[in-house]
């Protein structure tokens, strides 16, 4: 395995992320009355993140998650299901969708289709980790932590086949296809 990026550039990724969602809610704020703000869970990887993310906010948020699967090993089947829903209303709020990576697009695709349907004031995207060349659908990220080549990763709440997910850093495992 090769450590792609170690826990402390992680976690000053986050404590910079966290300032920036910070200030974004803060503008929002100051220019609409006052909305809830959600951020929602891409479960399981995305856990670790998100722990760290919200717990960095000085903003109070609600949070909420979604469990969802479309990868069996190293490879997406393309086929993303719905395993847990959210269970609170996000009509006119503002939602961050937390992700740990976005590779393909698919999985979130589908994730931002069925929550734009229930009319939230604004929809967010912030991930941990980008993998733009391997883009299957065009997605906008409004807050990233790394751009990262075209890697199968592992660790900081990544699995392979359930493995590896309480790694403190994100890892490369060599010989797997990505």
């Amino acid at each position: 395995m090769e450590i792609l990026i170690n826990y402390n550039e992680i976690q000053n990724k986050i404590h910079q992320l966290a300032k920036e969602i910070d200030n974004y809610i803060d503008k929002i704020q100051s220019e609409q009355e006052e909305t809830d703000i959600v951020f929602l869970c891409v479960l399981t990887g995305s856990i670790f993140f998100f722990s760290e993310l919200v717990r960095n906010l000085k903003n109070d948020v609600l949070t909420e998650y979604i469990k969802v699967s479309s990868y069996k090993g190293t490879q997406t089947t393309e086929n993303v299901k719905i395993l847990k829903d959210i269970s609170i209303d996000i009509t006119n709020k503002v939602v961050f969708i937390v992700e740990d990576i976005i590779d393909t697009g698919l999985t979130l695709n589908k994730i931002i289709s069925l929550f734009k349907e229930r009319n939230p004031k604004e929809l967010l995207i912030c991930t941990l980790l980008d993998k733009p060349s391997k883009r299957l659908v065009d997605i906008k990220i409004d807050f990233c932590g790394f751009v990262i080549p075209p890697e199968f990763v592992i660790g900081y709440g990544m699995d392979l086949d359930e493995k590896y997910r309480n790694k403190p850093y994100i890892g490369v495992l060599r010989g797997n296809n990505s």
